[in-house]
């Protein structure tokens, strides 16, 4: 039940001084809001390139108004 969705390229990759958490980017802010969202934890692994890895189990359905 629970899935990891990992999304990487191998270039330039993100400075060694980036901090996810300080990011003004909108589309990490959207990560992090589907991160949210789906309970679950982000990765960021910088060594070659760069590598996204979000952990997510499967999220109830909840009726909307």
């Amino acid at each position: 039940d629970d899935f990891t969705l990992t999304i990487s390229d191998n270039g330039v990759g993100l400075s060694p001084d980036f901090i996810l958490e300080e990011s003004d980017s909108l589309g990490l802010k959207l990560v992090n809001g589907l991160v949210g969202q789906l309970d679950g934890d982000l990765e960021v692994d910088m060594e070659d390139g760069t590598e996204f890895r979000i952990r997510f189990s499967v999220v109830p359905y909840r009726p909307r108004i």
